[in-house]
């Protein structure tokens, strides 16, 4: 019998490197595109069960893409199950997402058994018994700023010290360039660019195991979409103190890799 067939959309590799890490034990085949564009391009020429698509990606946004999927009716996949992913998960947003044509919201960060619980449910195949990634799959921190715990990855990767080592890396490169991002958009108080990159940043840090910045992310999230001269100089001072507390994961990180435990 062939395996079904799963679309991962997602612009953020890190992303994509983690949910085919936590469905590695199913018997599933995995197809990856980096933008609605790519998933638009891959859905009309070829089948899939389940589409699992982010919502802020360049090119073609994750419901623009939807959109375009549904309206084709010579799509092979214009009536499949499309998945929304994202951070930004409340009613509101959560009612656009189902009225772009998607079926569902996953909401970011979210755990193994809730990927399993929506794959199993729109697809009718059985959760597979994986006791080591069953229940408490949330990252540990151990402080407020700048600390990464590796306790969630291990989990995910099941022990295997080089996948570990392979999202350190994805981790460093990804935070080097969003800083660099960051620190020009806050010298020109470019807020909308501000917001798109500590979004692009969340899933990772949560993963990372630096979830004790989720509320920080969250304020700022809000913040610079929200921006009013009444906050000018809160948002200035709390952008700029997230940037140095990436900057100092990113040199931890950086020490991680250095060490050599995690090739």
């Amino acid at each position: 019998m062939s395996s079904k067939r799963i679309l991962l959309v997602d612009d953020i590799e890190m992303n994509l490197v983690i949910v085919q890490e936590m469905l590695h034990d199913w018997n599933l085949e995995l197809v990856s595109a980096r933008n609605g564009k790519e998933a638009v391009q891959q859905t009309g020429c070829q089948k899939f069960d389940l589409i699992l698509m982010d919502i802020q990606m360049p090119v073609l946004n994750g419901m623009e893409a939807t959109s375009v999927i549904r309206m084709d009716l010579s799509n092979p996949n214009c009536r499949v199950p499309i998945i929304a992913i994202s951070a930004n998960a409340n009613e509101s947003e959560r009612i656009s997402y189902l009225e772009a044509g998607m079926n569902d919201v996953l909401a970011k960060p979210f755990t193994a058994d809730e990927l399993y619980m929506v794959i199993a449910g729109y697809m009718q195949i059985p959760v597979p018994e994986i006791p080591f990634l069953h229940s408490s799959d949330q990252p540990m921190t151990k402080g407020l700023q700048a600390e990464i715990d590796l306790t969630y990855l291990l989990r995910i990767g099941r022990d295997n010290r080089a996948f570990v080592g392979m999202m350190l890396h994805s981790f460093r490169d990804s935070a080097s360039e969003i800083t660099g991002e960051m620190e020009q958009a806050l010298e020109k108080q470019d807020w909308h660019t501000t917001a798109r990159l500590v979004h692009k940043l969340k899933f990772a840090l949560h993963v990372m195991g630096a979830g004790s910045l989720d509320e920080e992310v969250k304020w700022l999230e809000t913040n610079t979409r929200q921006q009013s001269q009444d906050n000018d100089r809160e948002l200035l001072s709390r952008t700029g103190a997230f940037i140095n507390t990436i900057k100092e994961l990113h040199r931890h990180t950086c020490e991680l890799i250095d060490s050599g435990e995690w090739s």
